[in-house]
């Protein structure tokens, strides 16, 4: 294993996965959370809810960092 050169990681993209990931990985773990307190409904649409952040993370690094 050697040394990761992240200079071409521009501070936008870094924000950007940032972000999405705590906002997916919180949805995805509170949903699990609601499954085990036996609360369904609300499990259900926070998985759902992490599904749509993660389709929506797609979409936008699809169209403003195409080009990396």
């Amino acid at each position: 294993m050697g040394l990761v050169d992240l200079s071409h990681v521009t501070p936008p993209f870094f924000i950007t996965v940032a972000i999405s990931i705590m906002l997916i990985f919180s949805f995805l773990s509170v949903g699990v959370l609601r499954f085990f307190q036996k609360r369904i409904r609300s499990g259900v649409y926070f998985v759902l809810g992490g599904t749509l952040f993660a389709a929506i993370f797609i979409v936008i690094l699809n169209i403003f960092f195409n080009k990396l």
